[in-house]
C-alpha cells in the first residue's frame, strides 16, 4: 500500500445528502492529513461493485473503504476481500450482516457502520402523519430501494408508530431518486384514480423522492385534471440545508426529518483506530429529529393553513412573481401566494433575525412569529414597492419583541452563535479586506445587545434614525445616545484588533 488514504464510494453525486457525505468526509479527513478519493455509482449497484473491485486491485490501494451502498447484498464478498488485503471497511447509512464476522476475522482493522437511527426516522414520520391526519386517513408512502436496510427499518419504525391508529399506508417502491418519486405517484394514480380529495398526505423516505412526488402530483393536475385536492401535505427525509430544508422553507414540502451526515463521525473513528485506539461498536447510531420541530412549529403552521397547505388547484400560480402580483395574491388570501411569499422572503427574514438574535432556536421561533404577523397584517400594505421595506420592518419589530422577552427571561444570557457577515459582498475583495470584515463582526459580537442591534441596523442596513427609533420603540434622542455609545465602544475594541487598526481612524491610537 503506497498511499494511506480513504476511498469513499457514494450512491450518486446527484443528491444533496450524498454530496453532504462527500463534503463532510473530506473536511474531516483534512484534519488528519488523510487524502480522500470519491467515487459515484450513479445509483447503479453493478457500477459500485466494479469501482470498489478496481480500487482494491490497484497499485495505490486505500487504507480504508468507506461506502454508502446502492445495495448492501452486492458487497458481501468485496468486504471480505478488503479485509484480506488489510483494508478497513466502513458502511454509511446502512447495516451489513457481514460486519460481525468480518470484525472477528480482522480484529485490528476499522470495520464498522455509522448510520442515523433508521427506526426512529420511521417513528418521526409517523408522528408527523398523526399530526397531519388527527382523525385518520390514507398516506401515500414512497419507500426507498427494496432490500436496503434503511428502507426496511424506516418502514418498520413507521408501522410501529401508526399501529392502533386510523391511518392507512398505501406503499410504493422508489429508488431514492426524484424520478423514483414521480414513478411511484404515477403508479398510485393509475392504480386507483382518487378523484376529489379533501386532504392528501404523501410521505417519502427521502427528500428527493418527496420532491419528485410533488412534481408528479402537479403534473397530474395540470395535464390530466384527474386529481382535485383541497390540502396537500408532502413530507420527506434527510433535511439537508441546501435541499430538504429549502423545500420546507419554500412550502414545497410540509416537513422533513433531519438526518445527520455520518461520514465525518466515520472518519473520526477511522483515525482513532489507525492511531492504535479502541475499535468502535460495530454499529454507531446517530439521532434524528423532525423539521420543523414537533409539536409546536408544524402544528401552528398547519392551524394557520398558510404556507404549507396550498391546494394543487393553485400549485405554482404565484411562482416567480413580482411584488406587485405577490401582494395582490396575499391580499386575496391565496394559500399559494402565501407559500410563494414565504419562499421569496424567508432567507432575508432568517438572516436578519439570526444577526439580531444570534441563536438558532430563538431565530426559529421568531421566524414563525414574523410570518404569522405578516400574513395577518398584510392588508395594511398599500404600495407593492414598499413590500420589502415592510417585511424588514415587521421582522425587526418581532426581533426586538423577542429580545425584550429574552432579556427578562435570561438577563445575563448571550447569543450562542457569533454574528456572521452574510450580507457583506467581499467574495472578490482582497484578503486584507475579508479579514477586516471578519474581525469587525467579531468586535460587533462583543458589544452589548442593545448597542449591537442598533449599530447593525443603522450602519449595515442603512435605516434612517427616525425609522430606527420607531422600530426600537424609543425616542430619537435615545437612539442617538445608543449609537454614540456603540460607536465609541466599537472603535475602542477595534483598535485592539491588528487587522482593524488601519481601518479605524487611519490606525491612530
Amino acid at each position: 500500500m503506497s498511499v494511506a488514504e480513504i476511498a469513499l464510494f457514494l450512491q450518486t453525486k446527484a443528491n444533496d445528502y450524498q454530496q453532504l457525505l462527500s463534503d463532510d468526509c473530506q473536511a474531516a479527513a483534512r484534519r488528519y492529513g488523510m487524502p480522500v478519493r470519491v467515487f459515484s455509482a450513479d445509483n447503479c449497484a453493478a457500477k459500485q461493485v466494479e469501482q470498489i473491485h478496481g480500487v482494491l486491485n490497484s497499485c495505490e490501494r486505500p487504507q480504508v473503504v468507506v461506502v454508502s451502498p446502492v445495495e448492501e447484498t452486492t458487497l458481501g464478498s468485496l468486504s471480505r476481500d478488503a479485509g484480506k488485503l488489510g483494508v478497513g471497511w466502513v458502511v454509511l447509512n446502512r447495516w451489513s450482516e457481514e460486519l460481525p464476522a468480518l470484525r472477528s476475522e480482522f480484529p485490528h482493522l476499522p470495520i464498522f457502520s455509522v448510520t442515523p437511527d433508521q427506526y426512529e426516522i420511521g417513528h418521526v414520520q409517523g408522528r408527523q402523519f398523526k399530526r397531519l391526519l388527527p382523525s385518520g386517513g390514507e398516506v401515500v408512502y414512497v419507500r426507498g430501494r427494496s432490500g436496503t436496510s434503511s428502507a426496511e427499518r424506516r418502514f418498520e419504525g413507521l408501522q410501529r408508530e401508526l399501529d392502533g391508529t386510523n391511518i392507512r399506508l398505501c406503499s410504493f417502491e422508489g429508488d431514492w431518486s426524484n424520478e423514483g418519486g414521480q414513478r411511484a405517484i404515477r403508479k398510485w394514480v393509475e392504480g386507483s384514480p382518487p378523484g376529489e380529495m379533501q386532504t392528501l398526505v404523501v410521505g417519502a423516505q427521502n427528500d428527493s423522492m418527496a420532491a419528485g412526488a410533488r412534481k408528479a402530483l402537479s403534473d397530474e393536475v395540470r395535464q390530466h385534471n384527474m386529481l382535485k385536492v383541497g390540502r396537500l401535505f408532502v413530507t420527506g427525509c434527510d433535511g439537508a440545508s441546501s435541499f430538504g430544508q429549502r423545500l420546507v422553507a419554500r412550502g414545497m414540502i410540509t416537513a422533513t426529518v433531519l438526518v445527520p451526515s455520518v461520514s465525518g463521525r466515520a472518519v473520526d473513528e477511522i483515525a482513532l483506530v489507525l492511531k492504535g485506539g479502541q475499535l468502535p461498536p460495530e454499529e454507531i447510531v446517530l439521532g434524528v429529529s423532525s423539521y420543523p420541530d414537533l409539536p409546536d412549529s408544524l402544528c401552528e403552521f398547519i392551524a394557520l393553513g398558510s404556507v404549507f397547505g396550498g391546494g394543487l388547484d393553485t400549485l405554482g400560480q404565484y411562482a416567480n412573481l413580482t411584488d406587485v402580483a405577490l401582494l395582490e395574491g396575499l391580499q386575496n388570501g391565496g394559500r399559494a401566494a402565501q407559500a410563494a411569499f414565504f419562499g421569496a422572503y424567508e432567507p432575508l427574514v432568517r438572516r436578519v433575525l439570526m444577526r439580531m438574535l444570534r441563536d438558532d432556536s430563538d431565530t426559529a421561533d421568531a421566524l414563525q412569529d414574523t410570518f404569522v404577523r405578516m400574513i395577518r397584517s398584510v392588508p395594511q400594505v398599500k404600495d407593492p414597492l414598499a413590500l420589502r421595506g415592510w417585511v424588514l420592518s415587521v421582522t425587526k419589530s418581532v426581533a426586538f419583541d423577542q429580545l425584550r422577552r429574552l432579556q427578562r427571561q435570561r438577563p445575563n444570557a448571550r447569543g450562542s452563535t457569533p454574528i456572521s457577515p452574510v450580507e457583506v459582498p467581499v467574495d472578490d475583495a482582497s484578503f486584507e479586506l475579508r479579514s477586516a470584515v471578519r474581525d469587525a463582526y467579531q468586535v460587533l459580537d462583543r458589544l452589548p445587545q442593545e448597542e449591537r442591534v442598533v449599530f447593525l441596523m443603522r450602519y449595515i442596513d442603512g435605516i434612517e434614525l427616525v425609522k430606527l427609533a420607531d422600530i426600537v420603540g424609543v425616542s430619537l434622542a435615545t437612539i442617538k445616545r445608543r449609537l454614540s455609545r456603540a460607536e465609541v465602544r466599537f472603535r475602542s475594541l477595534a483598535r485592539r484588533q491588528p487587522g482593524l487598526a488601519e481601518w479605524v481612524d487611519g490606525g491612530e491610537p
